[in-house]
Order: C-alpha cells, then structure tokens, then sequence
C-alpha cells in the first residue's frame, strides 16, 4: 500500500485522458485505480506565424439578439432576432501588418532591410487598405500554413463578439458606453490607424472591436429577418449582391458609426484606408 503522484505536461486540451499507475517488484506487479478526466478548454489559443504571433480568444456559443434597437438605430440594423451561435475563437485584435506580412510574404524583414519598420512599430498596426478578396487569399495562404480553418467571422459572430458573448454587459459599443474608452475614432481626434491594443479591451478580452478600423465579415449584405436563427452566414455569393458586410467603425468615423450593431457594406473588391479584417476559427 501507498500513494503514487506525478505531473503530466503537454496534455491537448478539450481531451479526455486515461491513467492508470503500476509498480512492480520481485514479488511481481500492482496496479492502481484507474483515473479519467478531461482537460479544459483553452480561453485563449497563440500561434507562431512565421515569427509572428496570433492569438485567439474563446467565445463560448449561446443565444443572443442581434440587431439595433438604440435611438440611433437605423432601418438596416432592424428587426432584433434572436441568434444562435456555437462556440468559436476569434482574433483579439485586427489583424496586423506583421501577421499579413509574415503570411503573405513568407516572413518578416530584418531590421537591416526595413529599419523603419521596426523603428515606428509598423508592424502592430492594423493592416488595411485590403478588399474582401485579398482578404480571402490571405487566409487560404494562412490556412494552407497552418493546416487550420481560419475565415473572415460571419456577420453575427462579430456582433456577438462585439457584445461580449455571454459575459455582455449590455455596453451600446464594445466594452464600454464610452466610445473612446475602448476605441479609436472621430470623438477622440484619430486622425488615422493606431497601434493595435491600446484602448481598454471589452468582457471578453478583445480589442478595437469599436473603431480603428472597420473589419471585413464573410457575409454578403442583406435585410434582416425576423425569424430566429442559428449560426447564419447571410445571403449567398449567388443571391444578387457583391457587397460584403463591414463592422465596427473605423479611426474618422463618429461613435454612432461605431455602434456594437452598426453595419455597413462595400463592394467586395472595395479597399480604403480604415478598413482591415479580423479572423475567426471555430473551437474543437
């Protein structure tokens, strides 16, 4: 009789384990009882990128209404409807120019070949000036790296996102009912894209879902319907319109422009300069 402990390192997450102790001697061998547990899920997932980081924040799924209902709600953002999403990461942050650089590009520069680069920190703004389509040549390159299925967020998990998931506190933007508290935009005098991650992040622990710049979402743009819905990726390529939804304001746009439920849309092959992207993976 006795008792056995050790630690185990390098488990998988969200997996289910099997163990079971033995020692054994010239007497022969004993076995104890064998245990299973299951490792959580991780809230936050990194990943190196060719020497440059991304990270992906969980948002646990469940039933939201998506829409306006604000006083400076407009025709388009209306009926409220419920939604309903499964579970999903998406990116804590707008994708930077060293992530697209890095994917894109096969690397990033060294400091001999790009000292500018490196000296004003480009590399942690947010990449912009990109249509819908390079969007989606980025993340087939990205995906075709990684062996993963990154994409543009539908529609509604930018929106749940935005809120907050489950842990919303109601906010009218991400975070905060104080725009600048959470973002960059025409209110607080930004003149152009900041630095990603600098303004408070909202209930899940994501940044610049409010302002800096607006992020591409994979949906073509369409009415709303009343109906309930469960994970919608609105209308289809072939339903009539070539324009894809944008969210979430950008740097010289007014706080009503940067609203949780504000949306807007452009031509897909569309680019300007406060306009970038944000990725999604869905959980395992």
């Amino acid at each position: 009789l006795g008792t056995y402990s050790a630690t185990v390192r390098g488990l998988e997450s969200n997996t289910t384990y099997h163990f079971r102790a033995y020692a054994t001697n010239s007497q022969g061998t004993a076995y104890g009882e064998e245990l299973t547990f299951t490792t959580d899920v991780e809230d936050v997932k990194k990943f190196n990128i060719n020497n440059a980081v991304l990270t992906m924040v969980r948002v646990e799924g469940g039933t939201f209404q998506m829409g306006g209902s604000d006083e400076n709600a407009q025709e388009w953002e209306k009926p409220v409807h419920n939604v309903t999403l499964d579970d999903y990461y998406i990116g804590m942050c707008e994708v930077t120019n060293e992530l697209w650089r890095a994917v894109m590009e096969g690397g990033l520069p060294s400091r001999v070949d790009d000292p500018e680069w490196y000296y004003y920190n480009l590399g942690y703004y947010p990449q912009n000036m990109v249509s819908h389509g390079e969007c989606l040549e980025f993340i087939k390159k990205l995906n075709e790296l990684t062996g993963l299925e990154f994409s543009l967020p539908t529609e509604a998990q930018w929106e749940y996102a935005a809120r907050g998931g489950n842990k919303s506190l109601g906010f009218l933007y991400s975070g905060s009912n104080d725009p600048s508290e959470v973002g960059w935009c025409y209110e607080n005098d930004a003149n152009e894209p900041n630095i990603v991650c600098t303004k408070q992040p909202n209930e899940l622990g994501l940044y610049d879902m409010t302002g800096n710049v607006m992020e591409w979402c994979l949906d073509y743009y369409g009415p709303y319907s009343e109906e309930a819905q469960t994970n919608p990726t609105g209308p289809g390529v072939n339903s009539g319109t070539n324009t894809c939804v944008v969210r979430g304001g950008g740097y010289w746009d007014s706080a009503s422009w940067c609203r949780n439920t504000k949306r807007i849309c452009y031509a897909e092959t569309h680019s300007q300069m406060d306009i970038g992207l944000r990725l999604v993976l869905i959980a395992e």
